[in-house]
């Protein structure tokens, strides 16, 4: 990963912990999600570090999907 990036990893990790659940599996980051998180972490998120985010969050739904298809 390039270093310039880890930052945006450890955010989505971060978000990733306080994600909730439904019966059918994990439920995307939404907006008010990250926002709240940004407001309270005092983060201060760049645009494209948002859209980065939900560019992370939909990989990794798409793969934990397609290991509850597989598995």
């Amino acid at each position: 990963m390039p270093e310039r990036m880890v930052h945006v990893w450890e955010m989505f990790l971060s978000l990733h912990s306080g994600r909730s659940y439904n019966m059918g599996g994990p439920n995307p980051l939404s907006w008010s999600d990250i926002k709240a998180w940004n407001e309270l972490t005092n983060a201060s998120l760049k645009d494209w570090e948002v859209h980065a985010i939900k560019a992370l969050d939909r990989v990794w739904l798409r793969i934990v999907s397609e290991d509850r298809d597989n598995g």
